[in-house]
């Protein structure tokens, strides 16, 4: 993961005070003369071209930008420079009023400024054309504090800009997992292991539901009479429940502490009715959380939409009177429900051994019968996955090398390649093979299609980009779904952008990145995928790509943790933004989900925050300080 600081331009100029501004001078009435020069090159430096700061163990300052040659277009002359502006958390404290410029040029403690000829004594050229330079150092008593550093741009020693850094997550590309066909798509993903830390990688071949469940108003439990239709219409048959994840919202009136509590006990309680129907246990999470996003929405151009400008506090206040609660009511009782989603896994045969199992897979074999062979090879997967048979038992299933088996061949070769047992070329070599055999097969015709790819961004292959393309477009005609097709030609978009930016091909660059805007606008992706385009449209400087992208999907309760805080890292710096009232509900949905994560995007960018000094917004400070203080 590598993070980089995204500039935001803010220019302001007041009347000097005492603090030393060593010889900047203010442009004044005089900036669009002084400094047209400065922000012309600003303006037209490549949205690719990245900037920031950086501080070593040695508390030494870097300023680098990954292009020199535009660099030295922006600082040419003796008089062009560089400073930096410290600023301290402490001033940004709930109690205190918004932060004032001291003068204007800093509103921290200015640093001496830089200028060309040292610069060019104190920076080195990085190998990708980029530059780094030494600018500052750290004074002794601000080491220990909790600092941000902001960036002043001089021209002839006039401050032309004043430049509030935030720590923006930024992501190079990464490909869109296209999976592999066995007698359904299978992806291999990787996921964060809460407990480590670390990553590892899972087989997503499971069936999951998600649905939600209203609360009654004075139900605290739920048995498991009440959970039976429910339980039937998932019409389970041949899968049991593996795990269960519940968001539990109650309504906003009443103490918190106490609704959090009920959402809970409610939420357990239905875990556990569920449990009783089957042996095998159920993995299960629960997060709890009063519903204010839907609250604020709800009471939105109604007569009570005079709530929406009142703090949480001052609404649970108003909602004591019992006449006015009652007449509120119609609205609450819809906040009160749960959001509950469903992870399915077929059901084994627990009676049965390994060996019993191979025995009855060879019997099978000399019966030709297809499907109850597919049955056993899908159970031994299942229980190689879940830990409970070993790797190189797939080996004891010996499939004859016939016609009528090529599907369980393909099965088993995918399998094989998602326990690591064969590497990409060995799996592709044998899809080949099975090509011949069955010429026509649609997911053999995919699975070549999605290795080949993987071969080629491994440099294992070479082949024309373009014959390519149009191979990925054949699958159409073999009954792959356009879904699908298009998943993987947005992965070529990908590979062909990245392409063309080492060569600085711009313009061909901007019609891949077009190509996967409008393929994924008008579609309905999942979203993992949805996060890894946002993150990729960030990555090449389209910000307004990524928000509008996401924007459709974070405005629901049930919106998913990791894309509604992307879009809060993307938006929240934009007051155009951030003044609307539908972002206060973003915020509260994202407080509500997780309000720890919520809380450390005002940290500083050297502790992985966004930056403190968003707290200059006074609608975020009234979040932040109601939330997290």
């Amino acid at each position: 993961m590598k993070y980089i600081i995204l500039f935001i331009l803010y220019i302001s100029f007041f009347n000097a005070s005492s603090q030393n501004t060593y010889d900047i001078r203010d442009p004044a009435e005089n900036f669009g003369t002084k400094c047209s020069e400065c922000l012309y090159v600003l303006n037209n430096i490549p949205t690719e071209v990245n900037r920031g700061i950086d501080v070593d163990e040695h508390q030494n300052i870097f300023f680098f930008m990954s292009d020199a040659d535009w660099f030295y277009h922006l600082i040419k002359k003796g008089g062009d420079g560089l400073a930096i502006d410290l600023v301290l958390k402490n001033q940004y404290s709930c109690a205190s009023d918004k932060v004032e410029y001291k003068n204007y040029i800093s509103k921290g403690h200015l640093l001496p400024p830089i200028y060309l000829k040292d610069i060019k004594k104190n920076s080195v050229l990085t190998e990708e054309g980029g530059i780094i330079i030494k600018i500052g150092t750290i004074p002794d008593e601000y080491i220990n504090l909790d600092y941000e550093l902001n960036l002043v741009i001089l021209k002839n020693k006039y401050c032309c800009q004043y430049t509030v850094l935030f720590n923006i997550r930024r992501y190079k590309w990464d490909l869109l997992d296209m999976g592999l066909f066995a007698d359904s798509i299978m992806y291999k993903t990787k996921i964060n292991d809460s407990g480590t830390g670390s990553q590892r990688i899972v087989i997503v071949s499971k069936k999951k539901m998600k649905f939600s469940v209203p609360f009654e108003k004075s139900k605290t439990s739920y048995s498991t009479e009440d959970i039976k239709p429910l339980y039937d219409s998932l019409m389970l048959n041949d899968y049991e429940i593996k795990k269960i994840s519940i968001r539990a919202y109650s309504s906003v009136e009443g103490s918190t502490n106490y609704n959090l509590e009920l959402q809970n006990k409610r939420a357990i309680s239905i875990v556990k009715a569920l449990q009783s129907y089957q042996n095998q246990e159920i993995e299960y999470e629960i997060t709890t959380a009063e519903n204010w996003m839907e609250f604020y929405y709800d009471i939105n151009q109604t007569k009570y939409s005079e709530l929406g400008s009142l703090s949480k506090k001052e609404i649970k206040k108003r909602l004591t009177d019992e006449v006015y609660l009652a007449e509120l009511e119609p609205y609450l009782s819809k906040h009160r429900k749960a959001i509950i989603e469903i992870e399915f896994e077929k059901k084994e045969h627990k009676d049965m051994t390994d060996s019993e199992l191979v025995s009855a897979f060879n019997k099978s074999v000399n019966n030709n019968d297809n499907v109850k062979m597919q049955e056993l090879l899908d159970l031994a997967f299942s229980r190689i996955i879940n830990g409970k048979s070993p790797n190189n038992f797939l080996g004891s299933f010996e499939i004859p090398n016939q016609l009528e088996f090529g599907s369980l061949m393909n099965n088993k070769d995918v399998y094989k390649y998602f326990l690591d047992l064969e590497d990409v070329q060995t799996t592709y070599q044998s899809m080949l093979q099975l090509n011949e055999m069955l010429p026509n097969n649609r997911k053999i015709a995919y699975n070549i299609i999605s290795l080949k790819f993987l071969l080629w961004i491994n440099g294992d292959v070479e082949m024309d980009p373009l014959l390519f393309k149009k191979e990925i477009k054949k699958l159409r005609s073999v009954g792959i779904s356009s879904e699908l097709v298009n998943r993987i030609l947005v992965n070529y978009d990908i590979v062909m952008a990245e392409q063309y930016m080492i060569i600085r091909d711009y313009r061909n660059k901007d019609k891949m990145l077009k190509d996967i805007y409008y393929k994924y606008k008008n579609s309905s992706p999942n979203s993992s995928d949805l996060l890894k385009i946002a993150q990729f449209f960030v990555a090449y400087g389209k910000y307004d790509w990524a928000i509008k992208l996401l924007k459709p999907y974070v405005t629901q309760v049930d919106s998913d943790e990791d894309l509604l805080f992307y879009y809060i890292n993307l938006t929240i710096i934009d007051l155009d933004i951030t003044k609307k009232s539908e972002y206060k509900r973003i915020l509260l949905n994202a407080i509500d989900i997780n309000k720890e994560r919520f809380c450390n995007l005002f940290n500083s960018t050297s502790k992985g925050g966004i930056s403190f000094q968003i707290l200059d917004n006074e609608v975020l400070k009234m979040n932040y300080c109601e939330s997290c203080n």
